[in-house]
């Protein structure tokens, strides 16, 4: 799925075969009235419960301040778009949505967990039951935190009540949205921080990014420096930093000798390419504790840059200026 400006959503088949043209999606419609969708998540019905098929609802969020709930399985026979199940009002967000993040593991709707970071400097958790129930969408959790737009924020996920925040005002922050409070602090980070993307594979990781030219790697559980900082992606010509290139994790694994090998992924500003770094260097081999990127991926001419990232699996999908989204197959050799 991929989503952006003018509000508009669009669902690809990625078993399709391409074209010369590419691959065109299978639907495509107006979900929002703002001028941008910020974040765009298949989420299981509630008839689907854990089934690993194909999920048959999709939850969307944009600056017009709203989430909604599509259901996939159910269209409009005008448009052709999805049909609507609920929206949310005001009671969630007084300004417009910059960032959206679904933990997805639980069981039933009440233990689906959704949070939203708002042009109105608030962080949000709620319930996809919650959200359900439409304009009367109320949150569990508010923080008041930031004193800017918060533009990113992501549960860790997994039983875990621990979510970040990444806000304009400076601040990185890990808040406990069950025990409402803030577990830590970080106004040294970067420049405008924009990321924060927990490990995967490691409840106390997460990486931070932000309008400079370095992503740091943190250990919750101490946070007085970055354990490590990855450097490189940006050509050294980029001297003002205007887009979001938000980092991801990557994980592939060696079926011969049962190897996993862990990269981080980003794109950057002027760069045209994807460019990996190794995650697994020891901190004893990296100088400094710098990370010096390991390969780059140069996307087709006349790309640009890689902006949004989504990883699945070993398949990695990114969106490109021009609204193209590419999917690719990273496969980067350790030297």
């Amino acid at each position: 799925v991929g989503a952006g400006k003018s509000g508009i959503v669009s669902i690809w088949n990625c078993h399709q075969a391409p074209t010369d043209e590419g691959i065109d999606p299978i639907v495509t419609w107006k979900a929002h009235g703002g001028r941008w969708i910020a974040d765009a998540c298949f989420i299981p019905s509630r008839e689907d419960g854990n089934s690993p098929k194909c999920p048959s609802n999709l939850l969307t969020a944009a600056n017009d301040g709203t989430i909604c709930l599509w259901d996939l399985r159910s269209s409009s026979s005008s448009t052709g778009a999805p049909k609507n199940l609920a929206t949310t009002g005001k009671k969630l967000h007084t300004g417009g949505i910059f960032s959206m993040h679904v933990d997805i593991n639980g069981s039933n709707y009440n233990d689906l967990y959704v949070c939203t970071g708002s042009k109105d400097k608030t962080l949000a958790v709620t319930t996809l039951e919650s959200i359900s129930s439409g304009g009367m969408c109320s949150p569990i959790f508010v923080s008041h935190h930031h004193s800017s737009k918060v533009g990113c924020v992501q549960l860790q996920g997994k039983g875990s009540a621990l979510v970040g925040s990444a806000s304009d005002d400076g601040i990185v922050a890990i808040h406990d949205f069950r025990d409402d409070k803030v577990v830590a602090d970080i106004d040294f980070a970067h420049d405008k921080p924009h990321s924060i993307v927990w490990n995967p594979h490691s409840p106390t990781s997460f990486i931070t990014a932000g309008h400079d030219n370095t992503i740091h790697s943190w250990d919750h559980r101490n946070l007085k420096e970055p354990v490590q900082s990855f450097v490189g992606h940006v050509p050294l010509s980029t001297k003002r930093y205007k887009r979001i290139h938000r980092p991801s994790f990557l994980y592939t694994s060696n079926v011969s000798n049962n190897t996993q090998f862990e990269y981080i992924l980003s794109g950057s500003e002027n760069s045209g390419c994807l460019s990996i770094f190794d995650f697994g260097t020891d901190r004893l081999s990296a100088k400094d504790n710098h990370v010096s990127v390991l390969s780059r991926g140069h996307l087709p001419m006349d790309c640009g840059d890689a902006g949004c990232i989504a990883v699945q699996g070993s398949n990695v999908a990114v969106a490109v200026d021009g609204g193209d989204v590419l999917l690719l197959q990273p496969n980067p050799i350790k030297g």
